[in-house]
């Protein structure tokens, strides 16, 4: 199956100075494929994906992690997919504890209908899909968790763009929080994200590094939002690349 590869922005080398992002459609799996997904995963991982009551809750998180396994592969010839060990840090976010020392730093994130994992070298990330939904209350979820400018941003778009605004925001702040390594400890409306071309931290409390520091991007692909957030990657000497895979055994490159 093939790959839809699309950069972002920039042209440096390929290697150290790429993001890569892969997104990944969970319609392609079926239950049957659950054991041939889980074999790559660790006996923790597959805890958990089990611990998940609807089947493709589980066969979502066993796409995102297995994906991941398969990309840090590819750029680390020769170890295979299922020898990857990881660990957590303070507020829960995972990195690379084996098999061998990498500055390999990877996110990932996965909802109904699309898995997306994002891998750098030597920088902090972040990355998060949601579906689309015209269901959501944006502006009630906003007033409630966001700051107050994108709350009233929100309040003042037309009633049928400000879902997609929303889930726009949404994606951008959870990516930012992940990359930032504080998780669920991060106050959501303690930092405000504009939506521009790119989007961009407007303002911030001393908890999130210099909004300077920080490179944001934002696209939907299908029916999903899909947010990525780095920090120190400068748009000069990094860019983003976007691959889409058609399939589990689309390769990964």
């Amino acid at each position: 199956m093939g790959v839809q590869t699309e950069r972002i922005s920039g042209s440096p080398p390929p290697g150290e100075r790429e993001i890569s992002v892969w997104t990944l459609p969970t319609d392609i799996m079926a239950a049957a494929d659950g054991p041939r997904l889980s074999a790559v995963l660790d006996e923790g991982e597959r805890a958990r994906a089990n611990a998940f009551r609807l089947e493709d809750d589980r066969l979502s998180y066993c796409l995102a992690h297995g994906l991941l396994r398969r990309a840090l592969s590819t750029l680390s010839p020769g170890i295979p997919p299922s020898a990857w060990r990881f660990e957590r840090g303070p507020h829960g976010k995972p990195h690379i504890a084996g098999p061998i020392e990498t500055d390999l730093a990877f996110s990932l994130s996965h909802t109904r209908g699309l898995v997306a994992i994002a891998l750098a070298r030597g920088l902090a990330l972040g990355v998060d899909v949601e579906a689309d939904s015209r269901d959501v209350n944006g502006v009630e979820i906003a007033t409630r968790f966001f700051s107050r400018d994108e709350a009233n941003a929100l309040r003042a778009l037309p009633a049928e763009t400000c879902p997609r605004a929303f889930l726009a925001l949404w994606t951008l702040k959870e990516a930012i929080v992940k990359a930032s390594g504080r998780g669920l400890t991060q106050d959501l409306s303690s930092f405000t994200v504009e939506l521009d071309r790119p989007p961009r931290i407007a303002s911030h409390d001393a908890s999130l590094a210099d909004a300077s520091r920080w490179r944001l991007w934002h696209a939907r692909t299908g029916r999903h939002h899909l947010a990525l957030a780095a920090l120190d990657a400068d748009p000069e000497h990094w860019t983003i690349v976007h691959r889409r895979l058609a399939g589990w055994d689309s390769p990964v490159h």
